[in-house]
């Protein structure tokens, strides 16, 4: 008794696609290297028994990693509209296989893509650097399937699924929607970017050029104490950047884009003592609204799926780069393409949502249940 598959949402998240690497040549600043994986993905969902079927990819953000694409060599965080398209043609231009992919996709009938802006990816807010992307991706003939979702938190789908990146979650890296840009002291127009996406700008971004590894790493706090016994020098350097930077912007409320001092304590003290984790807010978030039967987040990279109650699902879509353990629960190196799918049947009323990895060959994946 099988059931027909009437419609399927593909969510992946936290590509962090940057300018990539040439042959022979060594990026610091690249991590993600599944180009050839995804692009089995998309012609999975694309082709045979999926050839006729209504596919949605949701990109549910941080698909580039723009905060560590240097811009004339520097990582400014004064982001201008003419910035953003200069980065955003850079990472295009550094995955092709990717590019195509996603090309050869929405080439076929019922394919559609939608692309949630996450924390590292803000610079597609701007409307001629989502064109970039655009014709790097789709036709003349089929770019009205395309669609940004730029203004809001989460883009909602039918029978409740609720995808955004999470964000929002975090008090240091919520974003004003309602304020997306601001002037700057030279009187140029600026993306108003949420105080922990310039911190990585201005300090781990510079640093991964030393320790390319320092952004991957879970704990940092681990990573840290580990340094101090074996990496002193760089530890050090990277704690003092990092104290100096937290105290220079975090109560300065002089400068053109920081909040109000009023406002930094209040962001201050919701950091410090958050009695809740990542996982823990997005399953009060769950629990709290009544619309939602299923939560789909990216953002903290950690990919699980979890049953809130018998009607409410939380999933978190991971990501497809590299990640280093340092916990001694779980200590090593990982790397485990995990993604998302909503699955819309004729014969029932909700949709199934389930977290699947990819195997990296055309057609073989596995269901996840942790």
């Amino acid at each position: 008794m099988g059931r027909e598959l009437k419609a399927l949402k593909i969510v992946v998240s936290d590509f962090h696609l940057g300018t990539g690497r040439g042959r022979g040549m060594y990026n610091t600043h690249e991590d993600f290297f599944q180009d050839e994986k995804f692009a089995q993905l998309l012609e999975l969902y694309s082709t045979e028994i999926h050839e006729h079927l209504d596919v949605e990819l949701i990109i549910n953000g941080d698909f580039f990693d723009l905060v560590k694409v240097h811009y004339k060599g520097d990582f400014t965080d004064e982001i201008t509209e003419e910035i953003s398209i200069n980065k955003v043609r850079r990472c295009v231009a550094g995955h092709p296989v990717v590019m195509n992919a996603i090309r050869n996709f929405l080439s076929m009938p019922g394919k559609s893509l939608t692309y949630i802006i996450g924390n590292h990816d803000l610079e597609m807010w701007y409307e001629k650097a989502q064109e970039v992307f655009t014709e790097a991706v789709a036709y003349e003939w089929n770019r009205e399937r395309i669609k940004f979702i730029y203004d809001r938190e989460f883009y909602e789908l039918k029978g409740g699924i609720f995808v955004g990146h999470g964000n929002t979650i975090e008090a240091m890296n919520r974003v004003n929607f309602k304020e997306m840009t601001v002037l700057s002291k030279k009187g140029e127009r600026i993306l108003n970017l949420p105080w922990g996406v310039q911190f990585v700008i201005k300090v781990f971004a510079p640093m991964k050029a030393e320790r390319p590894i320092i952004d991957l790493v879970r704990p940092l706090s681990t990573f840290i104490l580990y340094g101090l016994v074996f990496d002193i020098r760089f530890t050090l350097k990277i704690l003092f950047k990092m104290i100096y930077y937290f105290f220079k912007t975090r109560f300065s409320w002089y400068r053109t884009r920081a909040d109000s001092f009023f406002k930094a304590l209040q962001f201050f003290f919701e950091d410090l003592f958050s009695l809740r984790n990542f996982d823990d807010e997005a399953k009060h978030l769950l629990e709290k609204n009544d619309r939602m039967n299923a939560l789909i987040l990216g953002h903290s990279h950690a990919g699980k799926i979890r049953r809130i109650s018998p009607t409410k699902v939380y999933v978190n879509t991971g990501t497809w780069v590299k990640l280093i353990n340092l916990d001694i629960k779980d200590i090593g190196t990982r790397l485990i393409q995990t993604y998302a799918a909503v699955e819309y049947y004729g014969d029932r009323e909700l949709p199934e949502v389930r977290l699947l990895r990819w195997r990296g060959r055309r057609g073989v994946f596995e269901e996840m249940n942790y």
